[in-house]
């Protein structure tokens, strides 16, 4: 799933965002990445996407060297690779169902992306509605997204990175904003799609209280560096 070998980022400042980290995910897990804000844990997610170049090391990413891949391959395994941000990323002006329908453009080319987005089939309506039970806002399927609470709002952009059906999603600290209750309900459904999917899935926390409840596993980062890297549960992923 992902193998990282003395992963280095030094940005042009001189700072360096991750220090030697190496570490192999080998079957889907849910992982808490963790650590204080700057320890590097948004710079392994974006090495991982894509979107940033490590400075030196080896990481590859379902099967695929991200440090030398170029611009083709690697809007190939962004199909596969799903991301939850923090700050949700929805178009205000656009409905529920039509934000979700969105997460499709990993897996199909713009124009037909846009047409499920505006036409959608009967289908795409029932997966959405779905996904939108699964995270407790169904009734919200035909409201418009600057409608929504905050924490409404993240519950449907991890409606969207699941409707991309990926192989790993990066959740960057999806709960920081939300209440207790909306922090419950996407860590549940992660922890769901993760062992009955087989979804490998990272997700950065602040929130200690939640590692060893929901998490298979934690990788501690300190300063750029892995400082632990611990399994918490062998529940296997039904397959």
């Amino acid at each position: 799933m992902i193998r990282a070998v003395q992963l280095r980022k030094r940005f042009p400042n001189g700072a360096d965002a991750l220090d030697g980290v190496s570490f192999t995910v080998e079957k889907p897990q849910l992982i808490a990445v963790t650590g204080p804000s700057g320890s590097g844990k948004t710079t392994l997610f974006r090495i991982c996407n894509g979107t940033v170049r490590p400075t030196s090391g080896e990481v590859d990413v379902l099967g695929i060297p991200m440090a030398s891949a170029r611009a083709g391959r690697l809007q190939g395994i962004r199909k596969l690779v799903a991301v939850v941000y923090q700050n949700h990323n929805l178009v205000a002006s656009l409905s529920v169902l039509q934000n979700v329908l969105i997460g499709r453009l990993g897996q199909v080319n713009l124009v037909s992306a846009i047409r499920s987005a505006f036409l959608p089939t009967d289908e795409d309506v029932r997966r959405v509605e779905h996904l939108l039970d699964e995270l407790g806002i169904a009734d919200k399927l035909y409201s418009r997204a600057d409608d929504l609470s905050g924490g409404q709002q993240q519950r449907v952009a991890v409606a969207r990175a699941l409707m991309q059906e990926p192989e790993l999603l990066l959740a960057d600290e999806p709960i920081a904003s939300v209440d207790t209750e909306t922090a419950r309900v996407i860590l549940e459904l992660l922890r769901r799609v993760s062992r009955e999917q087989g979804v490998t899935v990272l997700v950065s926390l602040h929130q200690h209280q939640y590692v060893e409840q929901y998490c298979d596993r934690v990788i501690d980062l300190r300063n750029g560096s892995l400082v632990r890297d611990e399994t918490l549960s062998e529940l296997g992923v039904a397959t």
